[in-house]
Formats: C-alpha cells, structure tokens, sequence
C-alpha cells in the first residue's frame, strides 16, 4: 500500500513536470500582450466597453493592487500557468479513476489535453497570453470534470454546482455562454435515466451519453 502511494505522487509529480516544462519551455517566461489585451488591462478605466466581460479585467486589476505596476503581468502569467497545471491534472486524474486508465495511457492524454494550450505557438503558449484564454482554456477542463461528476454521479446538486461554474466562465468569456446548452442537456439525460430506470429506453440513453 505504501508503495502504491509513492507511485501515484511520483505519478502525479511527473504530470505537473511535463506540463510545466509543456507550458513554457518551448516559447520561454515572459508574458505576451496582443491587441485586446489593452482592453483588459484598461477596462476599469474606460466606458462604454462593449462585449468584454468583467472577471478577467478584475483579475488583472487585483493582481495591480497586490504585486505592483511593474510586475503584475508576469505574476499574472505564473497564475495562468499555474491554474492550468492544476486543471489538467485534476482532469487527467478524473479519467484515470474512472475509467481505470494505466500510466502510460494517462501520459497520452495529458499530451493531448495540453494541445489546446499551443495555439498561439510559436510566438507563445495561450497561459502567456494576457487574454481571457489565458484563463479559459484551463477552467474549462474543471468544467468537464464538474459536468462529468454530475452526469455520472445523476446528481442534481453537481449539476447545480455545474450550472453555477458556467455563470463564472460566462463572465469570463462572452462565448461561453454556450455551455448553459451542454448542461442543458446534461440535465435532460440525468433526468431521463433517474425516470426510466429498468427501461429499455434508459440503456439507449446512457450509450448515447458515453458516446
């Protein structure tokens, strides 16, 4: 048992390794400013902003108040960093539980969680970027994992607590919004297979639901 445990923090010490070096030594420390990062940054400062939405202009400005004018920014970029490192891991260690996936296969899919993160690649990795991506990409896996604790769990707290995150990305960012219709779905399906247990009907659902 004690070995058991050893394997699974150097396991989960590994994950957030690679996906340090994975995040930023291929495009280096420094933070990137693209065109709405302006926006962002000035946003409390402006009227009449039009489609930007309010948690990450908060964000940045929090982060002002606590590490200074000079220095902000590449706190800001450590954070994204860091928030993304966790998210991953928590996703990658949903799927291991559940699915009972073997080291190796947890390895492949932490490689292919961490692609989204190069977009911008070769000027940077999105965790550098000083846009809402930077945040979005990896709170979206904590949504993942909320909604798929819910679904399989049929809980409708967990589906709540699902709801109530999205309210949060959605006010990070605009497109977002989207999600409200996945959980949307979600709670139709968690709704169907409570109601129709022992149904033939509720088998189809579930199948439907792994696809």
């Amino acid at each position: 048992m004690k070995k058991r445990k050893q394997l699974e923090y150097m396991f989960y010490a590994s994950l957030i390794v690679i996906s340090f070096l994975f995040l930023l030594f291929p495009t280096g420390l420094e933070y990137v400013i693209f065109d709405d990062s302006e926006t962002y940054i000035k946003f409390l400062q402006m009227r009449n902003v039009e489609g930007v939405m309010p948690i990450y202009p908060i964000f940045l400005f929090f982060n002002k108040l606590i590490f200074g004018k000079d220095f902000y920014l590449q706190a800001v970029m450590a954070e994204q960093t860091l928030i993304a490192i966790l998210c991953v891991t928590c996703f990658i260690s949903k799927m291991k539980r559940h699915f009972q996936l073997r080291y190796r296969e947890c390895y492949l899919l932490l490689l292919l969680s961490l692609i989204p993160f190069t977009t911008d690649y070769p000027l940077s990795m999105v965790v550098q970027d000083i846009v809402t991506e930077g945040l979005s990409y990896a709170l979206f896996y904590l949504f993942v994992v909320l909604l798929l604790d819910a679904v399989w769990e049929r809980s409708f707290v967990k589906l709540l607590e699902t709801v109530c995150f999205t309210f949060v990305l959605a006010l990070l960012r605009s497109q977002l919004q989207i999600l409200f219709a996945v959980c949307g779905a979600a709670a139709a399906y968690v709704i169907w297979v409570k109601f129709s247990t022992g149904n033939k009907w509720s088998y189809v659902g579930k199948a439907a639901a792994g696809f």
